[in-house]
């Protein structure tokens, strides 16, 4: 789309200064008259100015989308490159964690930790187990009967040592539970132990997993982002296609004008007057007042028969009076 937008601008430039010099030569020959042809040339020319400002404008609003089209490109160029790879080439150079998994040391870690947590769990299951069967134990062996069949004034002291003796039916189960808990100290120290070991690895496996996370979301980013690209770059051509035609349009319509001026210029011959006083020969000399064309230029001559004197330049960076015979 570069060669598009450098032929678009190249075009515009060229009818606004071909415009310009049609302005300029209107100018001059409206000085001398102002007929209804001069003024047709005028009002068309006064439109085709307009048009081509409005197209000026348009180019530049191309030229800055196009600016920003080539910051989005630059920002994901390297992105969009990795798109021309194949698919499982891309895949391979993201951040992999498989290398930490085929880790024979970090297996036989992860085979440890699934060890310890089953065993954390069946010592939770055993441990709700007892407490279930102690419960339910205590609940069935009621003292409520012993109590009330024992003499009012029993001593406290026999009351205790009742309650001892009831209790040591249940230290069985008593014995299980803090068996269980002391295990799930030992467990919990094996943890905290193999914590330590992996925690290195388990370090490099989390940043591998953002980094390939953080790579996904650019790739992804950069699809959408390199879509509304293509996107933009198709409607930028269509775009360009459109305003090339409108250009060349109006710079046929330019030329046209070109071709009136050019041919009321050539009749530009005003009636004899006599002359000012030019030279001690020319100005007793009847002759005819001319404007033409001198080297692209606009000028004033005088006629005197078959020759002719040219006064100046109508153009203000020419301002010497030149003699020409």
């Amino acid at each position: 789309m570069a060669k598009e937008s450098t032929d678009v601008e190249a075009e515009s430039q060229q009818i606004t200064e071909l415009v310009g010099d049609l302005k300029i030569r209107l100018g001059a020959l409206s000085a001398i008259k102002s007929d209804d042809r001069v003024k047709s040339i005028q009002n068309q020319l006064n439109s085709l100015i307009e048009r081509s400002q409005g197209l000026t404008s348009m180019v530049q609003g191309a030229r800055n989308t196009n600016l920003q089209l080539r910051e989005i490109l630059g920002q994901y160029l390297d992105t969009f490159k990795r798109f021309t790879t194949p698919m499982e080439k891309l895949v391979a150079e993201l951040p992999s964690v498989n290398p930490f998994v085929e880790d024979e040391s970090l297996k036989e870690t992860m085979n440890k930790a699934k060890r310890l947590f089953d065993k954390v769990d069946e010592m939770r299951r055993q441990r709700t187990d007892f407490i279930t069967q102690l419960r339910e134990a205590l609940h069935q062996d009621d003292i409520t009967g012993d109590l009330l069949a024992s003499a009012v004034n029993r001593e406290q002291s026999d009351l205790e040592e009742l309650f001892k003796t009831r209790l040591k039916k249940h230290d069985y189960l008593v014995g299980l539970l803090r068996q269980n808990l002391a295990a799930q100290e030992n467990i919990e120290s094996a943890l905290i132990d193999l914590n330590a070991e992996f925690a290195p690895q388990a370090i490099k496996l989390r940043e591998t997993r953002q980094k390939r996370a953080t790579e996904l979301e650019q790739l992804v980013a950069s699809g959408k982002a390199y879509a509304d690209v293509v996107q933009k770059c198709q409607e930028g051509l269509r775009f360009y296609e459109e305003l090339t035609r409108r250009l060349t349009e109006l710079q046929k319509e330019v030329e046209q004008v070109a071709e009136r001026l050019a041919l009321e210029e050539s009749r530009s011959v005003v009636e004899p007057i006599p002359p000012r006083a030019i030279s001690s020969t020319s100005s007793t000399m009847p002759g005819w007042w001319l404007i033409h064309f001198r080297h692209g230029r606009v000028c004033v001559s005088y006629i005197i028969n078959s020759s002719f004197i040219l006064l100046r330049e109508l153009f203000p960076e020419s301002r010497q009076m030149s003699h020409n015979t």
